[in-house]
């Protein structure tokens, strides 16, 4: 028998389970040898190779993000909102692992409607970023924000409850199933339970679930290197290898000082340098830092 190889993009993973899209068809299918039992091998978003109804081969990617679990996209859409309480924690190392895997990034602001305070301390805080306020439930920056996504492969990402599954319904007109804040805790209620890709009217935008933390799997030295905009400054420090810590003559700590860089950032800086720094550590024993 005559075995068949085809290629198609997995527009939705959950479990050993993938939905793959084809240039003609969309079908529901298994992985097949180490890709099965490798526990999330298999990315929303891979260009994979299937053969007699089973993924054999994932082709290499572009970029990958833990969480999102997403791979091949190249904008990410940092979503925030007031209800919930935004983490900045989550933001920065968003901005950090999309800088790192040279991804473009900006800012969505949703729920405007119901609060200023959070639109200006980004505008103040997150000024080298595109920053869209916006709201789904009025339709306010919507239209802006639907031209910016033109001809792009873009992931939205951020906690549960912002609004992202709420946008993507104001931007298509469609009826996704949202999430709600919890009176309790005042945190997002999961919703969309996995990652997914939609294609409508010529866009291709990956609904992804909230999450309340976030691990960079990066070096110190790459934490150093891709932490927005610290990065763009980073030759003009003493020393090449400057971590903008402890190191005299560092531009950072200069610009910070003078109110030319954010001060809550570089705070959040110095906390997410130190967790990498920790874990890279703890898995690499014999690199000393």
């Amino acid at each position: 028998m005559e075995e068949t190889t085809i290629k198609g993009q997995v527009i939705c993973a959950s479990s050993n389970k993938y939905t793959v899209d084809f240039e003609n068809q969309t079908l529901v299918i298994d992985a097949r040898g180490k890709i099965k039992y490798k526990s999330g091998s298999v990315l929303t978003g891979d260009y994979v190779e299937v053969e007699n109804g089973a993924i054999t081969k994932i082709y290499p990617r572009t970029s990958r993000f833990i969480r999102p679990n997403v791979a091949n996209i190249d904008t990410l859409l940092i979503t925030i909102s007031d209800p919930p309480k935004p983490d900045y924690m989550v933001v920065d190392k968003l901005l950090l692992s999309a800088n790192y895997s040279n991804v473009e990034c900006a800012l969505v602001i949703n729920k405007c409607d119901l609060s200023e305070e959070t639109a200006n301390y980004c505008k103040k805080n997150y000024n080298f970023l595109p920053i869209f306020i916006v709201s789904a439930k009025t339709g306010e920056g919507i239209e802006n924000l639907k031209k910016f996504l033109s001809q792009k492969t873009v992931a939205f990402a951020g906690q549960s409850a912002v609004g992202k599954t709420s946008l993507l319904n104001a931007i298509f007109s469609t009826d996704y199933k949202t999430g709600e804040i919890s009176e309790k805790s005042e945190r997002g209620k999961h919703t969309t339970t996995g990652s997914r890709i939609i294609k409508l009217n010529g866009y291709k935008l990956f609904d992804t679930p909230g999450f309340s933390e976030i691990a960079v799997d990066i070096s110190p030295e790459d934490a150093v290197m891709n932490y927005p905009p610290f990065d763009k400054k980073l030759s003009k420090c003493r020393y090449p290898d400057c971590t903008h810590i402890s190191e005299p003559d560092c531009t950072i700590k200069s610009m910070v000082e003078s109110g030319d860089l954010s001060r809550d950032r570089y705070e959040r800086y110095l906390t997410i340098y130190e967790e990498i720094k920790k874990d890279y550590s703890n898995r690499y024993a014999n690199k000393k830092y």
